[in-house]
């Protein structure tokens, strides 16, 4: 329907409309980028440029909120918050208290998601591992004591307890790596040869190499 539209409209006219466009434009973003609130306004009323963004990011949001209640195989906010105590167990130096702000939590959330059937067994371990070493290193204040007591109630099951058996699903000490002998030059190198890539080749990656896992 445009197209058969602007056939219709002389050509002149069309540019000499850009060209106004165009004039405005600039007149109305210097006065709305003044500040945050007349920019939320200005793509309001004039561009609909982040229309999509905008539906995009309320929609995460709205996923996110659902997923507090309805846990399937994955719990959002035990992944967040298990990877913002790994981040508190590998800081040097590390805090003797920390993550007290959202320990209840996320072991509330813990408790919640443990008791869904679906819930993937990786992820339960893996949560599992993360608070049974936070518990062991941190110092306990009162908001602390009162979590790590939950934990301990909601892991009274027999498959968690043998999960401390197992290899622990926990941040390794930077010294229990292996040491790699590789060069500046060999990095530089490597870094250079970086492209995206659009194309791939019309086979199916190996299962192997999909559930491969770095130990």
């Amino acid at each position: 329907m445009k197209r058969q539209i602007r056939k219709l409209i002389p050509n002149q006219f069309i540019q000499f409309y850009k060209v106004i466009r165009e004039s405005s434009n600039r007149k109305f973003i210097t006065l709305f980028a003044s500040s945050r609130f007349f920019s939320s306004v200005y793509y309001f009323l004039f561009s609909s440029q982040f229309r999509r963004e905008h539906q995009a990011a309320l929609q995460g949001r709205l996923k996110y909120y659902r997923s507090l209640n309805d846990i399937g195989q994955s719990s959002a906010l035990l992944r967040r918050n298990t990877h913002r105590l790994e981040k508190g167990l590998i800081m040097q130096p590390r805090h003797p208290v920390f993550a007290e702000a959202y320990i209840l939590e996320t072991v509330i959330c813990y408790h919640k998601a443990i008791m869904t059937l679906g819930l993937c067994i990786e992820e339960k371990k893996w949560a599992t591992d993360v608070l049974k070493e936070y518990f062991s290193v941190v110092i306990h204040t009162k908001v602390i004591a009162k979590a790590k007591a939950l934990f301990e109630a909601a892991i009274e099951s027999e498959d968690l307890k043998a999960s401390a058996v197992s290899q622990q699903s926990i941040p390794r000490d930077r010294s229990s790596y292996p040491e790699l002998d590789i060069a500046t030059e060999q990095l530089e190198a490597l870094f250079l040869r970086r492209r995206s890539v659009r194309w791939y080749l019309p086979k199916p990656v190996p299962q192997k190499k999909l559930l491969k896992r770095l130990i």
